[in-house]
């Protein structure tokens, strides 16, 4: 399954009840998306699941994973990401 970038708020978090949350997003990383103060961040998945986050900045793509990324995981990523930046480039 290749990399996916999710933008704040994203309906594929939103439309998960409650109880079914983990199918996207794993229990350690629950509290970096589902914050107190309900601001959702930017984040992508791997294999289908949240792994960090994103932003886009100055014309850059920034990432910070919140695990350790395989070099297959990564590369993969950087390749979607390169097609996020050029479609948000215009």
């Amino acid at each position: 399954m290749p990399p996916r970038f999710l933008l704040r708020w994203d309906d594929l978090y939103l439309g998960h009840a409650s109880g079914e949350r983990d199918r996207i997003v794993p229990p350690p990383f629950r509290k970096r998306v589902y914050t107190v103060n309900t601001v959702m961040p930017a984040t992508f998945l791997v294999d289908g699941f949240v792994a960090g986050t994103w932003s886009h900045e100055g014309g850059r793509l920034r990432i910070e994973p919140w695990r350790r990324l395989t070099k297959t995981e990564r590369t993969a990523l950087d390749e979607e990401g390169l097609r996020l930046s050029d479609f948000l480039a215009g």
